[in-house]
């Protein structure tokens, strides 16, 4: 009894961090936060039917038959393959939730399905504790152990059988005891099987015939965890000749690198640039937020960075020493750094598996950090510090992920690893109504002045094109507005903030109806200068202001109390 508590708790702990990964590549990482909700649901719901069944036999001599547990390791492995069948059959899609009611109908059916395993392991651990009375500290800890080990678990081996074997491997190995298990025996007639054991034996045989069948080739689309359509990589994956050429999955997420020769990435690129943009592959993290390894075999294959965005710190440095460039996504950051000519190029990634890959295409060595972390940790300074932070690919998908990389104390990391001549600079997409750039804007504005920067506004400059903005922060005022502002009006950029620049280029090239982002961040500005700085955060029509480490949730700009001021916008 005490090996079955241990392998069915074992398991279920597998079970829970394994779902937690399938939601994360099949949907985003909002469900994700469903699982231990659930989790504690099925718990929580197996003591109280315990106690209702109990109640209804505590006239009986023994309330619970040892059968109960056999009985229950074939539930709980059959559970276990029903849900993953669930996830993977059952068309989810919460973003038609409002439009959509037979959603809510799905989205109960999956929570249901994967509150099942954990209704029935609970149920089964509360049967050893009731079948020995005598030795609740044996159960107890037998339990323990074993969710010890099955949280191990999936670390030790995701990268070698994947998110869906490691849920029926999880659901098959309990079976194993169902042959050594008692399940009922008469100690007269020990070769006699009673009707109910016998049907218990058929049981596991028919959910152990299913796993071993979900095992193998044939039923590879049937246990495959597909990434949800609306991610980058379902599209991308649709170009003609594109196929995904190394898949990895690891506890940090599954790593796909995707060839293709329609693949190129010029965020904030000028439509002055004429030449051939280098062809790359991408290399997705739970099918989304890709990051773009460029083909440095072309002659010249840097040369559309310096017609970017991003490349203005560089030009403005001139001929950078020491460049940190810290890669979440994208990539562009690394083609700039390779454009300006930079004697050193420290490269970062949080994923170590991004990290190596990055390092074996580029064929130099890449941290496998964060930019925060490792600047924390390091007392070296940088010329130019380029942090690329592009988001989910669909506009709030990241509103419930975190990130410390945005907040206003990482600014100032960022200002304190700078040279006196350094700067910071990051891109990002452009919003409307304007989001994104308000925030980062007051962000770093919030850590010059921590760091006793007296004029913050003068250290700081934003341009955009028409679909990508970016935000350069320097340690010193910025000495030649007007250089910075006719580098980027040669490369047809519009301006967005720059104390001292001509307000007429806020919206020459890339035409709105209005300069709606200058406008909002000349009035944010002028707010901060008077006796209610935060009034502007309180009367936007969405949620601007910076963040901290103790709300590190750079992509949320919903506010509930305005949704219709933001729906007729």
């Amino acid at each position: 009894m005490l090996t079955a508590v241990f392998l069915v708790s074992c398991a279920t702990l597998a079970f829970e961090v394994a779902l937690a990964r399938i939601f994360a590549v099949s949907q985003w990482n909002h469900l994700s936060f469903l699982v231990i909700s659930m989790a504690l649901f099925g718990f929580a719901a197996s003591g109280t039917a315990l106690s209702l069944l109990g109640s209804l036999r505590s006239g009986r001599r023994e309330p619970f038959s040892p059968l109960w547990i056999p009985c229950g390791i074939v539930l709980f492995s059959g559970a276990l393959l029903a849900a993953l069948l669930t996830l993977n059959r059952v068309p989810l899609d919460y973003h038609r939730l409002p439009f959509q009611p037979a959603q809510a109908a799905y989205l109960l059916l999956v929570c249901l399905a994967i509150a099942l395993p954990f209704f029935v392991s609970g149920g089964l651990v509360a049967t050893a504790f009731v079948l020995r009375p005598e030795r609740p500290g044996a159960v107890y800890f037998t339990s323990m152990a074993g969710s010890a080990l099955g949280a191990l678990t999936p670390a030790l081996l995701l990268p070698f059988w994947g998110e869906a074997r490691l849920v029926i491997v999880s659901a098959l190995a309990p079976l194993v005891l169902i042959a050594f298990l008692p399940c009922g025996r008469s100690p007269a007639a020990p070769l006699r099987r009673p009707p109910a054991a016998t049907g218990v034996g058929a049981a596991a045989l028919l959910v152990l015939a299913a796993g071993l069948w979900l095992l193998t080739p044939m039923a590879a689309g049937v246990r495959a965890v597909t990434p949800s359509a609306y991610k980058s990589i379902s599209q991308v994956l649709q170009f003609p000749d594109t196929h995904i050429a190394e898949s990895r999955t690891t506890i940090r997420g599954r790593i796909e690198r995707v060839e293709s020769p329609h693949l190129r990435f010029a965020p904030g690129l000028s439509l002055k640039f004429t030449g051939p943009l280098p062809t790359a592959q991408a290399v997705f993290t739970d099918g989304d937020r890709p990051l773009y390894l460029y083909d440095t075999a072309a002659a010249g294959w840097p040369d559309f960075a310096r017609y970017s965005l991003s490349f203005l710190p560089y030009a403005l440095a001139g001929a950078p020493r020491r460049v940190l460039a810290a890669t979440g996504g994208g990539g562009l950051s690394i083609a700039c750094a390779a454009a300006s000519g930079a004697a050193e190029v420290r490269i970062l990634n949080p994923n170590p598996e991004v990290a190596r890959m990055i390092a074996r295409h580029y064929g130099q060595g890449v941290i496998a950090r964060d930019a925060r972390t490792h600047l924390a940790g390091s007392e070296d300074r940088f010329d130019i510090i380029h942090l690329e932070n592009w988001g989910a690919s669909i506009p709030g998908a990241g509103a419930l992920d975190q990130d410390h990389t945005l907040t206003v104390a990482a600014f100032k990391t960022y200002l304190q690893r700078l040279t006196p001549e350094g700067l910071f600079v990051i891109s990002r997409r452009l919003l409307l109504p304007p989001a994104d750039s308000l925030r980062v804007w007051a962000a770093a504005r919030e850590a010059l002045i921590a760091t006793g920067m007296a004029e913050p506004q003068r250290c700081l400059a934003i341009f955009r094109n028409y679909d990508t903005f970016t935000l350069v922060m320097t340690r010193r005022p910025i000495a030649d507005p007007a250089a910075v502002a006719a580098w980027a009006q040669r490369l047809n950029f519009d301006l967005v903030y720059l104390m001292g620049a001509d307000p007429g280029h806020s919206n020459r090239f890339n035409v709105f109806d209005a300069p709606y982002h200058h406008i909002e961040h000349q009035r944010l500005a002028g707010t901060l200068e008077t006796q209610r700085p935060n009034a502007f955060f309180r009367e936007y029509v969405i949620d601007v202001a910076p963040q901290t480490d103790l709300r590190p949730f750079p992509d949320r700009f919903l506010k509930w109390s305005r949704a219709g001021d933001l729906h007729r916008t």
